[in-house]
Protein backbone atom coordinates (compact mmCIF):
# COMPACT_ATOMS: atom_id res chain seq x y z
CA UNK A 1 0.00 0.00 0.00
CA UNK A 2 1.34 3.17 -1.22
CA UNK A 3 2.09 6.54 1.09
CA UNK A 4 -1.03 8.15 -0.34
CA UNK A 5 -3.60 5.14 0.05
CA UNK A 6 -2.43 4.78 3.84
CA UNK A 7 -2.79 8.54 4.59
CA UNK A 8 -6.29 8.63 3.13
CA UNK A 9 -7.27 5.28 5.38
CA UNK A 10 -6.03 7.43 8.24
CA UNK A 11 -7.88 10.36 7.17
CA UNK A 12 -11.45 8.35 6.84
CA UNK A 13 -10.72 6.80 10.16
CA UNK A 14 -9.75 9.80 12.13
CA UNK A 15 -13.07 11.51 10.68
CA UNK A 16 -15.24 8.24 11.95
CA UNK A 17 -13.56 9.17 14.97
CA UNK A 18 -14.54 12.66 15.00
CA UNK A 19 -18.13 11.92 14.60
CA UNK A 20 -17.94 9.28 17.42
CA UNK A 21 -16.50 12.21 19.50
CA UNK A 22 -18.92 14.23 18.88
CA UNK A 23 -21.74 12.00 20.23
CA UNK A 24 -19.52 11.88 23.67
CA UNK A 25 -19.44 16.02 23.74
CA UNK A 26 -23.39 16.35 23.06
CA UNK A 27 -23.96 13.77 25.97
CA UNK A 28 -21.27 15.12 28.24
CA UNK A 29 -22.94 18.78 27.82
CA UNK A 30 -26.30 17.90 28.33
CA UNK A 31 -25.36 15.76 31.21
CA UNK A 32 -23.66 18.85 32.97
CA UNK A 33 -27.05 20.93 32.06
CA UNK A 34 -29.02 18.36 33.57
CA UNK A 35 -26.74 18.48 36.31
CA UNK A 36 -27.32 22.41 37.18
CA UNK A 37 -30.37 22.69 35.80
CA UNK A 38 -31.48 25.18 38.46
CA UNK A 39 -28.82 27.21 37.26
CA UNK A 40 -29.40 29.90 35.07
CA UNK A 41 -27.44 29.90 31.41
CA UNK A 42 -26.56 33.38 30.57
CA UNK A 43 -26.51 34.85 27.62
CA UNK A 44 -22.62 34.67 27.27
CA UNK A 45 -22.45 30.79 28.09
CA UNK A 46 -25.15 30.04 25.58
CA UNK A 47 -23.13 31.90 22.95
CA UNK A 48 -19.67 29.90 23.62
CA UNK A 49 -21.88 26.55 23.54
CA UNK A 50 -23.66 27.79 20.79
CA UNK A 51 -20.50 28.42 18.62
CA UNK A 52 -18.94 24.84 19.95
CA UNK A 53 -22.03 23.06 18.39
CA UNK A 54 -21.78 25.08 15.12
CA UNK A 55 -18.30 24.20 15.15
CA UNK A 56 -18.83 20.80 15.32
CA UNK A 57 -21.69 20.69 13.15
CA UNK A 58 -19.44 22.32 10.36
CA UNK A 59 -16.79 20.07 10.61
CA UNK A 60 -19.35 16.64 10.65
CA UNK A 61 -20.58 18.65 7.50
CA UNK A 62 -17.17 19.30 6.09
CA UNK A 63 -16.12 16.05 6.38
CA UNK A 64 -19.17 14.37 4.89
CA UNK A 65 -20.54 12.71 7.09
CA UNK A 66 -22.76 10.83 4.51
CA UNK A 67 -20.17 9.87 2.09
CA UNK A 68 -18.43 7.87 4.95
CA UNK A 69 -22.11 6.40 5.50
CA UNK A 70 -22.76 5.31 1.70
CA UNK A 71 -19.20 3.66 1.30
CA UNK A 72 -19.38 1.97 4.98
CA UNK A 73 -22.85 0.51 6.21
CA UNK A 74 -21.94 -0.74 9.29
CA UNK A 75 -20.41 2.55 10.54
CA UNK A 76 -23.70 4.47 9.68
CA UNK A 77 -25.75 1.29 11.91
CA UNK A 78 -23.51 2.28 14.62
CA UNK A 79 -23.61 6.33 14.53
CA UNK A 80 -27.79 5.99 13.93
CA UNK A 81 -27.84 4.32 17.27
CA UNK A 82 -25.34 6.19 18.75
CA UNK A 83 -26.83 9.84 17.83
CA UNK A 84 -30.62 8.39 18.36
CA UNK A 85 -30.07 7.41 21.83
CA UNK A 86 -28.80 10.44 22.91
CA UNK A 87 -32.46 12.02 22.96
CA UNK A 88 -33.33 9.73 25.49
CA UNK A 89 -31.98 11.96 27.79
CA UNK A 90 -34.66 14.03 29.89
CA UNK A 91 -33.23 17.66 28.72
CA UNK A 92 -34.67 16.50 25.29
CA UNK A 93 -37.52 14.71 26.25
CA UNK A 94 -38.62 17.81 28.53
CA UNK A 95 -38.11 20.57 25.28
CA UNK A 96 -39.84 17.51 23.23
CA UNK A 97 -43.05 17.92 25.47
CA UNK A 98 -43.09 21.77 25.64
CA UNK A 99 -41.86 22.00 29.31
CA UNK A 100 -41.45 25.44 30.33
CA UNK A 101 -37.74 26.52 29.91
CA UNK A 102 -35.48 29.30 30.32
CA UNK A 103 -35.13 31.20 26.99
CA UNK A 104 -31.01 30.00 26.71
CA UNK A 105 -31.81 26.98 27.90
CA UNK A 106 -34.14 26.29 24.98
CA UNK A 107 -32.17 27.28 22.45
CA UNK A 108 -29.27 25.34 23.45
CA UNK A 109 -31.44 22.17 23.17
CA UNK A 110 -32.73 23.13 20.67
CA UNK A 111 -29.11 23.74 19.09
CA UNK A 112 -28.51 20.19 20.12
CA UNK A 113 -31.78 18.82 18.71
CA UNK A 114 -31.26 19.19 15.21
CA UNK A 115 -27.42 18.42 14.83
CA UNK A 116 -28.71 14.74 16.41
CA UNK A 117 -31.55 14.51 14.06
CA UNK A 118 -29.44 15.67 10.77
CA UNK A 119 -26.95 13.27 11.80
CA UNK A 120 -29.02 10.18 12.44
CA UNK A 121 -31.47 11.49 9.54
CA UNK A 122 -28.24 10.41 7.16
CA UNK A 123 -26.95 7.59 8.61
CA UNK A 124 -30.23 5.51 8.96
CA UNK A 125 -30.15 6.20 5.05
CA UNK A 126 -26.99 4.29 4.99
CA UNK A 127 -27.73 1.66 7.86
CA UNK A 128 -28.49 -1.74 6.99
CA UNK A 129 -31.06 -2.79 9.36
CA UNK A 130 -32.65 -6.44 9.94
CA UNK A 131 -35.86 -7.87 11.84
CA UNK A 132 -33.76 -7.68 14.44
CA UNK A 133 -33.63 -3.92 14.87
CA UNK A 134 -37.37 -3.74 14.55
CA UNK A 135 -36.67 -5.59 18.39
CA UNK A 136 -34.04 -3.36 19.17
CA UNK A 137 -36.20 -0.11 18.54
CA UNK A 138 -38.85 -0.68 19.89
CA UNK A 139 -38.18 1.41 22.76
CA UNK A 140 -38.11 3.96 20.07
CA UNK A 141 -42.17 4.62 20.83
CA UNK A 142 -41.66 7.20 23.37
CA UNK A 143 -39.38 9.45 21.28
CA UNK A 144 -41.57 8.96 18.20
CA UNK A 145 -44.75 10.01 19.97
CA UNK A 146 -43.21 12.87 21.39
CA UNK A 147 -42.01 13.84 17.87
CA UNK A 148 -45.21 13.24 16.37
CA UNK A 149 -46.95 15.54 19.29
CA UNK A 150 -44.19 18.39 18.97
CA UNK A 151 -45.19 18.43 15.08
CA UNK A 152 -48.98 18.39 15.67
CA UNK A 153 -48.87 21.56 18.02
CA UNK A 154 -46.82 23.35 15.23
CA UNK A 155 -49.76 22.58 13.07
CA UNK A 156 -52.40 23.18 15.50
CA UNK A 157 -50.99 26.34 16.51
CA UNK A 158 -50.95 28.60 13.66
CA UNK A 159 -50.86 26.94 9.84
CA UNK A 160 -50.11 30.33 8.33
CA UNK A 161 -46.47 30.20 10.76
CA UNK A 162 -43.21 28.70 9.22
CA UNK A 163 -42.97 25.82 10.60
CA UNK A 164 -39.86 25.47 13.79
CA UNK A 165 -36.58 24.60 12.35
CA UNK A 166 -36.80 21.65 14.86
CA UNK A 167 -40.44 20.54 13.50
CA UNK A 168 -38.89 20.79 9.53
CA UNK A 169 -35.75 19.11 10.88
CA UNK A 170 -38.40 15.98 12.98
CA UNK A 171 -40.04 15.75 9.44
CA UNK A 172 -36.41 15.22 7.71
CA UNK A 173 -35.79 12.45 10.03
CA UNK A 174 -38.95 10.49 10.04
CA UNK A 175 -39.10 10.49 5.79
CA UNK A 176 -35.64 9.02 6.38
CA UNK A 177 -37.32 6.62 8.97
CA UNK A 178 -40.04 6.10 7.37
CA UNK A 179 -38.40 4.91 4.25
CA UNK A 180 -36.73 1.81 6.10
CA UNK A 181 -39.42 -0.92 5.88
CA UNK A 182 -38.07 -3.09 8.34
CA UNK A 183 -38.55 -0.59 11.28
CA UNK A 184 -41.69 1.40 9.63
CA UNK A 185 -44.24 -0.78 11.81
CA UNK A 186 -42.61 1.37 14.89
CA UNK A 187 -44.22 4.54 13.39
CA UNK A 188 -47.59 2.87 12.36
CA UNK A 189 -47.89 1.78 16.35
CA UNK A 190 -47.44 5.05 17.81
CA UNK A 191 -50.04 6.16 15.62
CA UNK A 192 -48.51 8.07 12.36
CA UNK A 193 -50.68 7.11 9.43
CA UNK A 194 -53.51 8.60 10.79
CA UNK A 195 -51.79 11.64 11.87
CA UNK A 196 -49.87 11.98 8.55
CA UNK A 197 -52.99 11.99 6.95
CA UNK A 198 -54.79 14.94 9.37
CA UNK A 199 -51.66 16.85 8.58
CA UNK A 200 -51.86 16.45 4.81
CA UNK A 201 -55.74 17.76 4.88
CA UNK A 202 -54.48 20.45 6.97
CA UNK A 203 -51.92 21.31 4.20
CA UNK A 204 -54.05 20.82 1.20
CA UNK A 205 -57.21 23.45 3.09
CA UNK A 206 -54.88 25.69 4.27
CA UNK A 207 -53.13 26.29 1.08
CA UNK A 208 -55.81 25.57 -1.34
CA UNK A 209 -58.74 27.02 0.37
CA UNK A 210 -60.61 23.83 -1.40
CA UNK A 211 -62.76 21.61 0.91
CA UNK A 212 -63.25 18.85 -1.98
CA UNK A 213 -59.45 18.18 -2.36
CA UNK A 214 -58.58 14.76 -1.17
CA UNK A 215 -55.79 12.74 -0.32
CA UNK A 216 -54.93 10.21 -2.64
CA UNK A 217 -51.42 9.11 -1.49
CA UNK A 218 -50.34 9.51 -5.19
CA UNK A 219 -46.24 10.57 -5.00
CA UNK A 220 -47.06 12.58 -7.96
CA UNK A 221 -49.17 14.94 -5.81
CA UNK A 222 -46.13 15.67 -3.96
CA UNK A 223 -45.27 18.78 -6.72
CA UNK A 224 -48.36 20.43 -6.00
CA UNK A 225 -47.37 20.60 -2.61
CA UNK A 226 -45.90 23.62 -0.81
CA UNK A 227 -42.25 23.01 1.87
CA UNK A 228 -42.59 19.98 4.11
CA UNK A 229 -46.23 19.04 3.09
CA UNK A 230 -43.94 16.58 0.50
CA UNK A 231 -42.17 15.17 3.13
CA UNK A 232 -45.38 14.35 5.01
CA UNK A 233 -47.07 12.94 1.80
CA UNK A 234 -43.39 10.74 1.87
CA UNK A 235 -43.73 9.63 5.13
CA UNK A 236 -47.42 8.48 4.42
CA UNK A 237 -46.48 6.69 1.01
CA UNK A 238 -44.03 4.74 2.81
CA UNK A 239 -45.79 3.99 5.85
CA UNK A 240 -48.93 2.59 3.47
CA UNK A 241 -46.52 0.42 1.36
CA UNK A 242 -45.76 -1.38 4.46
CA UNK A 243 -48.84 -1.64 5.90
CA UNK A 244 -50.08 -3.69 2.58
CA UNK A 245 -47.45 -4.88 1.60
CA UNK A 246 -45.42 -6.23 4.68
CA UNK A 247 -47.28 -8.85 7.27
CA UNK A 248 -46.91 -7.67 11.34
CA UNK A 249 -48.67 -7.25 14.12
CA UNK A 250 -48.58 -3.70 15.85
Amino acid sequence: MNDRAVDESEKEEFDKTILKDGAGFLVELVRLIEEHKDADVTREQYLSIKSKLELFAGTAEKIGADERFTTDATYAYEIFYLYFNILYRSGFKSYLKRTQLADNLKLIYEKCIIIILDMTCVAVRDAYLTINDLKETLDHHELLLLMLNYINTDLETDLSSTYSEVSCTILRFLWAYSDKTIITPNLIKAGYPEDVIKWLKLTFSYRFHDEDDTVTGDNNNSSLLHGYAADKLQIWSNLKFVRTKVKFKV
